[in-house]
């Protein structure tokens, strides 16, 4: 088997032990050879098990209680919070790097009455200008803040909820295409049921969108409650959430009925119309799921997640459809068209047998402790990962992958004690940029009196491909030569980590082979878009090509319009006629460039030609400018002596 693509490190997910197959394995040079890795199918190669490593235990000084996903920042490092602990015991932000160095960024009510908030809830967003901002659940005036910190630690509150327009904010901040901030309120508004709001990043304008329970019917509202997830904002510019209550069903048909609804999936577009597409329970059993629970009339509503192929995907933490012998399904996870059509594509418990009774994860959500709400991301594999709070295993919660279409594996059971202080809970996941998934688990982790006897949280990362699987020895190589390709764990190969090399016939033979150079045309000259293109052209800022043809070939011609031009050309091969030189007689503005044109610091173009301003007939011969520095934008043309602005320089002969 050839490869089709290059490579340095192939990470797949994979099982068993190390086999050795005699495929060929094709390297690729560019210029200089970078030898590539193997491809995926090429070997099978065990992977480490899949398990999540501790990078941080809180402790309660540092903080108690991590909530909310991680975000990572500009610099490389994740940034998160805790509800509680910290210096001041009002929450903190903290930094930790990809290997778990943590430090404390932020510690919350270090002033009276903590008005700079207390509890931070839900997470932190990354803003365009390079700063964070989140929310906290109580503080400032007592129904919670709004603030912006720096990667520093420099917090400035931006706004104080009050109630009527808002109280405890929760769920994660968005920051839409237009700049602003969007986020959601669990009560307070017009109606004391929660609320959408719009914030400028500043922090100077302060919005309420809409409020629930503006559709009030027979005790119910149609609209939705308690809207604590946040909201996305989809391809079509409108944002999309979901409430924990609400919606036009209340009853289930087999266990108490949702008091107020079991909430709904809406739509809301910036203007504040509001459409609700989906009111969950509206069948008997509530087979799609439902936001509270009818047995303990917990709330719990979480985020959706718009996937490449266009469908929204969420979670619902209670409800679906009972797997036998199970006393109440755990929560559903559900697909969704952009016209509201919903599908469960999977109900956690239904997988259940005597022996693991919830090895696929179990509620997956609790108001109680689950910040953000439960949600889903869509990796770079193209597959959906998200955590359940409890179940697995050890029923401490999972990691779980899941296709588009719906087919479900558990890849972690986390564990919490004395010889497994992984931590207990996990919250909504992150993937790095080193691939990588990162998130948090609320409880558990080293076993600390400052949080009730129990452990105070961790912070974890999860690779579900396993290691780098192989490189090679030497990295680089010129054509023809020969590769080592070695497991980058040698424990796991008994040749000590060779798994191909050419001095062993019985494994692959590995050879560094360029690949087949492909050209495409992308433009034809002629006597219409120029001729003689002579110099190199440039990549413009903008991504397109820019470049000069020298005109016709023996030197200057008395036909107008063929002395030269300036060109653009996209990658994709459309040509477009900048300037054309010479467009009267003795050419004023230069004829003939042979050579390249330079993009400066202002955008403009720059470049030279050969001749500039003909003798006129019967004039004395003198020293004439041969050499005019020239300078535009796009098109039209600027001349450098039209606008003094422009740098300009002769050549006198």
């Amino acid at each position: 088997m050839q490869a089709n693509y290059i490579a340095k490190t192939l990470n797949q997910p994979s099982s068993g032990t190390t086999q050795r197959r005699k495929d060929n394995a094709q390297f690729g040079k560019l210029g200089t050879l970078l030898a590539g890795i193997l491809v995926c199918g090429v070997m099978a190669i065990a992977a480490s098990a899949q398990t999540a490593k501790t990078l941080a235990t809180f402790n309660g000084a540092n903080g108690f209680l991590p909530v909310g996903p991680l975000v990572q920042g500009s610099d490389g490092n994740f940034y998160g919070e805790t509800y509680a602990g910290g210096a001041h015991n009002g929450g903190s932000i903290f930094k930790i790097t990809p290997t778990g160095v943590r430090t404390t960024v932020y510690s919350f009510c270090p002033v009276p009455n903590c008005a700079d908030g207390l509890g931070p809830w839900g997470g932190l967003l990354l803003g365009n200008n390079g700063d964070f901002y989140g929310t906290t659940f109580l503080g400032g005036n007592g129904n919670g803040t709004l603030f912006k910190i720096t990667a520093e630690g420099s917090l400035t509150t931006l706004h104080l909820f009050n109630g009527n327009a808002g109280s405890g904010p929760s769920g994660r901040l968005i920051q839409a295409k237009d700049g602003s901030l969007y986020g959601t309120t669990t009560t307070g508004g017009a109606f004391k049921a929660g609320t959408v709001y719009q914030i400028s990043a500043s922090g100077a304008d302060f919005r309420v969108i809409y409020s629930f329970c503006s559709q009030a019917s027979g005790g119910l509202c149609a609209d939705g409650v308690h809207p604590g997830g946040g909201v996305i904002q989809g391809t079509d510019g409108n944002l999309y959430g979901m409430t924990s209550m609400g919606g036009n069903y209340n009853f289930n048909g087999t266990f108490p009925s949702c008091p107020g609804g079991c909430g709904t999936i809406f739509r809301l577009t910036p203007q504040g119309a509001l459409t609700t597409l989906h009111a969950f329970c509206a069948q008997a059993t509530c087979p799609d799921g439902a936001n509270q629970d009818p047995l303990s009339t917990l709330l719990q509503n979480g985020f959706l997640l718009q996937a490449s192929n266009g469908n929204f995907y969420g979670m619902t933490s209670f409800m679906g459809t009972p797997a036998l012998g199970s006393l109440i399904p755990g929560g559903t996870i559900f697909v969704m068209t952009p016209a509201g059509e919903l599908t469960t594509l999977h109900t956690f418990c239904s997988t259940s047998t005597p022996l693991s009774p919830f090895a696929d994860g179990e509620f997956s959500g609790s108001s109680l402790i689950y910040a953000s709400g439960p949600g889903l991301i869509e990796a770079s594999d193209g597959n959906l990962y998200g955590t359940s709070l409890t179940g697995g295993a050890n029923n401490e919660g999972v990691i779980f992958q899941m296709t588009l279409s719906g087919t479900l594996a558990v890849k972690h059971s986390f564990c919490n004690g004395i010889n497994c202080p992984d931590g207990a809970s996990p919250q909504a996941l992150v993937q790095g940029t080193d691939g990588k998934l990162y998130g948090v688990l609320t409880f558990g982790g080293i076993i600390n009196a400052a949080c009730g006897g129990t452990g105070c949280g961790t912070v974890f990362s999860f690779d579900p491909w396993g290691k780098p699987l192989a490189e090679t020895l030497p990295e680089f190589g010129e054509i023809g030569s020969q590769a080592d390709i070695r497991d980058t764990d040698p424990t796991e190969t008994a040749a000590g980590g060779l798994i191909a090399s050419a001095a062993d016939p019985s494994v692959a033979s590995v050879s560094v082979q360029a690949p087949t150079p492909k050209v495409k045309t992308l433009v034809n000259f002629n006597v219409t878009n120029g001729e003689s293109p002579v110099a190199p052209v440039i990549q413009g800022t903008d991504g397109n090509f820019y470049g000069t043809t020298y005109g016709i070939p023996g030197g200057y011609t008395t036909n107008l319009g063929q002395n030269g031009n300036v060109f653009k050309v996209s990658p994709a091969g459309t040509e477009t006629v900048l300037y054309t030189f010479c467009r009267t007689s003795l050419c004023p503005d230069g004829a003939q460039p042979a050579g390249p044109v330079v993009e400066g610091k202002d955008g403009n173009f720059y470049g030279l030609t050969q001749l500039w301003r003909l003798r006129k007939q019967n004039e004395l011969p003198r020293c004439r400018e041969r050499h005019l520095w020239y300078g535009f934008q796009g098109h039209p043309y600027r001349q450098a002596h039209d606008d003094p602005s422009l740098l300009r320089a002769s050549w006198m002969s």
